[in-house]
């Protein structure tokens, strides 16, 4: 069994939608679209989410930082968060071993955080040595030595929310790409689109009325909904909403093709495992 550690709150409405995006596609994957609910049986994911927001943001410094999230404070770098989420993962981690998983994966279904998860991806759990020092405060040796052994055999994993939807939108074959998110959201999704198809335009978008993303999230959460008028559709252009607290009409929804991408991965290695 896969144990997935949800890092919730950036926002919760994303942290909700997501998971109710991937209990969908798992549904679908179990069984199609009249499965039942109760198939507990059958689930090859286990879950544990973390809203922890207020606490995040009663921490020094954090709070500011964290405000990038919405695009309201852009001259913060998300990076400067590095330290609280590898501190909040690391508490949280040793309660994952109650279900004995083959494998882990720490989910942050937040586009902005993007730069954060490839660092965890590349720095953190690519590296014992560097994982060891974050754990040894908040866990007993014995659930230190289990969770060492599950990242030197590579079974503790980050997706990176960006890189997953980039790979599944570009079979699409699109000429271009107009994004809906945040500064660093945007920025993060033309540079991954740029490494795998240079050829492919990208451009920041705003859907109508609004002319810039803060007003759109403060409006959207205010009135929780989004009377946004739907983009003309255009032969090979993909309008992506790169937001995880949003579904724009006529967008592509980033967060939806992450969760099903996270669904299919997970039963995709549940079967390769018991053949």
């Amino acid at each position: 069994m896969i144990h997935d550690l949800v890092i919730g709150d950036m926002g919760r409405r994303g942290t909700l939608r997501y998971l109710e995006l991937f209990s969908r596609a798992e549904r679908r994957l179990l069984g199609g679209p009249g499965a039942r609910d109760f198939f507990d049986e059958q689930r090859q994911v286990a879950v544990t989410t973390v809203c922890a927001g207020r606490w995040l943001k009663s921490l020094p410094d954090s709070f500011s930082a964290l405000r990038c999230l919405a695009g309201t404070y852009p001259g913060r770098d998300v990076m400067e968060l590095a330290d609280v989420f590898l501190s909040l993962i690391a508490r949280y981690l040793p309660a994952l071993l109650l279900t004995r998983p083959t494998g882990i994966r720490i989910i942050v279904p937040c586009n902005t955080l993007d730069p954060l998860v490839r660092w965890l991806a590349s720095d953190v759990f690519s590296n014992a040595a560097t994982f060891e020092r974050a754990l040894v405060e908040y866990a007993a040796p014995a659930d230190v030595d289990a969770l060492l052994a599950l990242v030197m055999e590579n079974k503790i994993v980050v997706p990176a929310i960006v890189g997953t939807v980039t790979q599944r939108m570009l079979n699409d074959d699109p000429r271009e790409v107009f994004i809906a998110g945040t500064p660093v959201a945007v920025r993060a999704y033309c540079e991954a689109i740029a490494r795998r198809r240079p050829e492919v335009v990208t451009r920041e978008w705003l859907p109508s009325p609004w002319t810039s993303f803060t007003e759109l999230l403060v409006d959207t959460l205010s009135c929780d909904r989004v009377s946004a008028h739907p983009p003309v559709a255009k032969q090979q252009r993909v309008y992506l909403c790169g937001c995880t607290d949003l579904e724009l009409p006529g967008c592509v929804d980033a967060l939806g093709l992450f969760a099903e991408a996270m669904a299919e991965l997970a039963y995709s290695a549940g079967k390769e495992a018991r053949a």
